[in-house]
Parts: C-alpha cells; structure tokens; sequence
C-alpha cells in the first residue's frame, strides 16, 4: 500500500502572506492552538538574515488514545514561503510534505499543507493510513482555526484541493 495523501488548503483574510508564513512556520506555537499537540520542540535557530535554511522540529501529538512522536528535517525557504519537511525518525513509516503560502488575485492569501504519511505496519496500511492522514487533517485544521480565528475565510480538505 502507497502512502496517504494529505491536502488542507486555507483561505485567510486581512493578514499578509508574510504574516502567514510567520505565524505557520512557528511550530513550537502550535501547542497554544490544538489540543492534539503534546509538544513541538524547534532547534537549530535560524541564521540571522538567512533566505533559506535547515531546522530540526520533534512533535509528539495525541493519536487514538496515545502518543505519536517524530522527529523531522523542516527546509525552511522565507522568499517562498515554504517549509517542506521529512520525518527523519520516529513512529510513523514515513512522513513528508510540505506547508505552503502564496497571495491571490482577490487579496487573500491561501496556506497549503501537503503531505504523504504511512503509519509503517504493511499487514495494517489499508486501515491505518487513512486513520492517520484524517487525523493530520483534522490537526492541521484545527491549528489553521487556532492561529488564524476569524480571519479563516475556508479550509478544504483532501478531494476538495485535488484539483488545485
């Protein structure tokens, strides 16, 4: 069985996308904003006035009923608004993607997260991955509503942003 594709996509008001891309890229914040978050720990400050670089995050959230904890390398690039990520170890099988921040024609601004992830027990992949990506899903929405309130315009996940 493949990985499981994971798409939210937001729309956000009244914020520029610099501020966007700040607020989304603090992953240490995400905490204050979900529930399902035990801890985010970020290391590797950034260099001082660096376009582009290299961070260690380790995540440990609430997954049914226990914990699920990883380690990832985040590639974060401040000019294009992208933080694309790697699981480099932990419980998951795999799990990469990428968070996204663009401006629109209308003067919105839209948040992508983009993500594949297996859970890593092949005999249960058909079940599990899917639990797992709906999850992702739900967490990233609910940081998306967390960080960004009122100002969320929409969030579509998964079939809705396959065409995008």
């Amino acid at each position: 069985m493949s990985p499981s594709i994971i798409s939210v996509v937001a729309t956000i008001s009244d914020v520029s996308a610099d501020d966007v891309f700040a607020r989304i890229s603090d992953f240490a914040s995400f905490g204050d904003h979900v529930t399902m978050v035990d801890y985010i720990t970020v290391t590797d400050a950034p260099p001082v006035d660096a376009a582009t670089y290299t961070r260690s995050s380790s995540w440990s959230t609430h997954f049914r009923g226990g914990l699920l904890q990883w380690i990832e390398r985040d590639t974060v690039d401040i000019t294009a608004r992208t933080v694309t990520f790697e699981q480099s170890s932990g419980d998951l099988g795999s799990f990469d993607g990428r968070w996204s921040v663009r401006e629109t024609a209308d003067g919105t601004v839209e948040m992508a997260f983009d993500a594949a992830v297996d859970i890593g027990i092949p005999s249960m992949a058909d079940m599990l991955n899917p639990v797992a990506a709906q999850e992702l899903a739900t967490g990233v929405r609910q940081i998306v509503d967390g960080v960004f309130g009122s100002k969320v315009v929409s969030v579509d996940t998964g079939a809705a942003v396959a065409g995008r």
